[in-house]
């Protein structure tokens, strides 16, 4: 694993202050007591396309992922499907998660809108790229504990939303949401502190290349094959050295050239 392994979480909301703003923020915390650094939590639709490439690019040089949608006409809300329709293809990339963990998390107005419906919708659209779903169950911290590795997290996160007439905020029905999805969320890093490490050793893929961040991606990038910025940043390294070269044996040349034996 790289030195600064990290989980990536993003979700699809009408509100970066909303709900699934708030379900992420709880795994987030759970994720950062495994010990894991986490990059987000981003709310894709507010990201232009070149910070969506980032994104992704993130995604790629990431240990896990965990991702969020709200309920949608009974589905997954269509940005974050088209985030990945739109770069990772359609199946085309499909050992794009492969030595990653996944999860994710939902929310929905009411049990019978389509909830668990998205959460089954959401762990296919990642295992169609290899991921490794991480179910509920007790983490380092709910172990031995009252209701630790409850069923009601076995397939992920789903927080049942009302809203506060006085103020408008999200209120959940879930009288545990916080504890569970910061449960899961712990869970989750635990799995991936050693999963993907290895996982790459049985495949016999190389362990990702360690060294310092570009400034692109600080603190949260790690210097590995996939990711674009650091493969132009060697490509140019190599370029520059190749230049050096060249001028260094002209110089010698030159040199020699102007030595008294070298008219003889």
């Amino acid at each position: 694993m790289s030195n600064n392994p990290y989980i990536v979480i993003i979700y699809s909301g009408a509100t970066n202050k909303g709900a699934n703003s708030i379900i992420a923020s709880y795994i987030s915390a759970g994720v950062k007591k495994s010990g894991i650094n986490v990059v987000g939590p981003i709310d894709i639709n507010f990201q232009d396309s070149q910070e969506e490439e980032d994104i992704l690019t993130k995604i790629a040089n990431s240990s896990g992922l965990i991702i969020g949608s709200g309920v949608y006409n009974g589905n997954i809300e269509p940005s974050l499907t088209e985030f990945f329709d739109k770069f990772a293809g359609a199946g085309f990339k499909s050992s794009f998660l492969a030595s990653k963990v996944a999860g994710q998390f939902a929310t929905s107005a009411d049990a019978g809108t389509g909830g668990q419906l998205v959460l089954n919708s959401l762990s296919r659209l990642m295992q169609t790229f290899g991921a490794n779903i991480v179910t509920g169950g007790a983490s380092r911290s709910t172990l031995g504990k009252p209701g630790s590795g409850s069923w009601h997290t076995a397939q992920g996160i789903l927080g049942i939303v009302t809203k506060d007439r006085t103020t408008s905020n999200p209120t959940f029905t879930n009288k545990y949401i916080k504890e569970d999805a910061s449960a899961y969320g712990e869970r989750i890093g635990q799995i991936a502190s050693f999963f993907q490490d290895n996982y790459n050793k049985s495949m016999g893929l190389p362990a990702p290349q360690t060294g310092k961040t570009c400034k692109e991606f600080a603190p949260e990038c790690q210097i590995c094959g996939p990711c674009p910025v650091h493969k132009k940043h060697h490509k140019n390294n190599n370029n520059s050295s190749q230049i050096w070269l060249v001028l260094l044996i002209t110089i010698m040349i030159l040199f020699f050239m102007t030595l008294p034996f070298a008219n003889i």
